[in-house]
C-alpha cells in the first residue's frame, strides 16, 4: 500500500525549486479560505461546540474551511469518548460490558484517525515543525563587515 501524499512543506528529500513552487501554488489553490472555520457544519451539542472552539483556537494556523466537516466529526468522537469514560467512572461495572467497550473502541479508533487527518498527533506536528524554515541567524562575518563600516 502506498504512503499518503504529504504537503510539500512537510516533505523531505531532493526537490527542485520549480517542483516546490508548483506544488505549493497548487496546494494553496485548493486549500480554501479560513474565514468560515469557526462555524460548525454539523449540529453539535454544547459540549461538542466547546471542544470545537478549543481545537479551532489551537489549530488556527493549520485548519481551513474545507476541514470543517472532519473537525465536526472529531469533536463528536471526543465528546462521546468522554461520555463513555464518565459512565465507566460512575459505574465501574460498565467497563466489563461488551457493548460499552465496543463503542469506546470504535470512537477511539475514529478519534485517532481524525487526529492524523487534522495534524493533531505529536508526530504530525513534529513533521510540520521540522519542515518550517529555520529562523535565519545573521552571518557573523557579515555582521563584522558591517560593523567595520562605522
Amino acid at each position: 500500500m502506498a504512503r499518503p501524499c504529504k504537503p510539500i512543506g512537510v516533505q523531505t528529500g531532493a526537490k527542485t525549486k520549480e517542483d516546490v513552487e508548483r506544488r505549493s501554488n497548487n496546494e494553496d489553490a485548493i486549500s480554501g479560505g479560513k474565514d468560515k472555520i469557526d462555524k460548525p457544519k454539523t449540529k453539535l451539542s454544547k459540549e461538542q461546540k466547546k471542544i470545537r472552539k478549543t481545537l479551532v483556537e489551537e489549530l488556527s494556523n493549520v485548519l481551513t474551511n474545507v476541514d470543517a466537516y472532519i473537525l465536526d466529526q472529531c469533536c463528536i468522537a471526543i465528546d462521546r469518548l468522554q461520555k463513555i469514560e464518565q459512565e465507566i467512572n460512575e459505574n465501574p461495572d460498565f467497563m466489563y460490558r461488551k457493548d460499552v467497550i465496543s463503542a469506546k473502541k470504535q470512537y477511539f479508533s475514529e478519534f485517532v484517525r481524525l487526529c492524523t487527518e487534522l495534524s493533531m498527533s505529536p508526530q504530525s506536528r513534529a513533521k510540520i515543525a521540522n519542515a518550517l524554515p529555520a529562523a535565519k541567524s545573521e552571518n557573523p562575518l557579515m555582521k563584522l563587515l558591517r560593523d567595520d563600516d562605522d
